[in-house]
């Protein structure tokens, strides 16, 4: 992992549950909690320019991540 990036497991008191907080640079640009349970974690990211937090599920999250990369992989085959 970049080391630019740091990760801390938390209790936080704004959560029932522990909490993960995600770092770039010392400033934080995600949260991850588990308050809807373990199997639905969702995740907050931190605009750095704005003062609205993104709520997402955190497995949507992570099957919109890869729709998105798929044309990047694409491309790539096409170029060698």
């Amino acid at each position: 992992m970049n080391s630019r990036f740091t990760i801390e497991l938390s209790s936080d008191l704004d959560y029932e549950e522990m909490v993960v907080y995600i770092s770039l640079d010392n400033e934080p640009i995600a949260t991850l909690n588990c308050e809807k349970g373990i199997d639905n974690l969702e995740l907050e990211l931190s605009p750095m320019y704005e003062e609205k937090v993104i709520s997402k599920s955190f497995e949507n999250y992570l099957l919109e991540l890869d729709f998105a990369k798929k044309p990047l992989f694409k491309s790539k085959k096409k170029t060698f």
